[in-house]
């Protein structure tokens, strides 16, 4: 189980699991932008999408990026996988 701390403050966050449970859209940021000439408002939404991945997809995906490199522990405590 995971946690999401949206970078939105000024409203209740929006988030959406898809109907096949492996993809969770949630909103990340929120901006106002006044016109200099005081002309009008313009607000602007963007959203983050988390594939969520089986053990397997994720143990190929950390494969690739490490490309044969053997993380030190410092790094592994860093990223949550080991503790010190």
């Amino acid at each position: 189980m995971m946690s999401f701390t949206p970078s939105v403050k000024r409203y209740l966050v929006n988030g959406h699991i898809s109907p096949e449970g492996n993809v969770i859209m949630v909103d990340q940021s929120f901006n106002t932008i006044t016109a200099t000439d005081n002309s009008g408002v313009q607000d602007y939404m963007t959203a983050a999408v988390y594939h969520i991945l089986s053990d397997e997809e994720v143990s190929a995906e950390v494969d690739k990026i490490l490309a044969g490199r053997t993380l030190t522990q410092d790094e592994k405590v860093q990223i949550g996988i080991s503790t010190e």
